[in-house]
């Protein structure tokens, strides 16, 4: 009897010394499958594979953010810009636009480059048969004096 109370008292005073130990070590409550961990201060400590995913998905965050900043400043900026602006070019039928002298005068020059342009192209092309060969489409265009004849892949 002596001996069952003793040993009943030992077992209880092992058990609070194991209570007041845990209480002055830092607290780390695993979970199961010891795949993370929580430290005293509530921070989740993850194993290897899980940071190295983390830091993979970081990355992929990083650079998908940068390229959307990229893309925003190339193409939206400028839209944005013309936007606020209000600039736009547009083809107008203006009676007091057609009777200013600087609108005359640029309309003059730019017939002049037309017809200079139409020169050199009869230039370049005779008057016989000859065929153009458009390598891109694949496609060829027969002509005779100037008029197509032909066309093809």
């Amino acid at each position: 009897m002596n001996f069952s109370i003793l040993w009943t008292d030992k077992i209880s005073d092992m058990e609070d010394d194991k209570i007041l130990n845990e209480e002055h070590l830092p607290e780390v409550e695993k979970t199961k499958g010891d795949k993370s961990a929580v430290d005293n201060e509530g921070n989740i400590q993850m194993h290897k594979p899980f940071r190295i995913l983390r830091t993979i998905l970081f990355i992929f965050i990083s650079l998908l953010s940068a390229l959307f900043l990229l893309v925003f400043i190339l193409y939206f900026v400028p839209v944005l810009q013309e936007k606020i602006s209000g600039k736009k070019n547009e083809i107008t039928n203006n009676k007091d636009l057609k009777q200013d002298a600087a609108y005359k005068k640029q309309i003059g020059l730019l017939t002049k480059d037309i017809q200079r342009l139409s020169r050199k192209y009869n230039a370049y092309t005779s008057g016989q048969s000859y065929i153009v060969i458009n390598t891109i489409e694949n496609k060829f265009f027969l002509y005779k004096n100037k008029n197509l004849i032909r066309e093809g892949f």
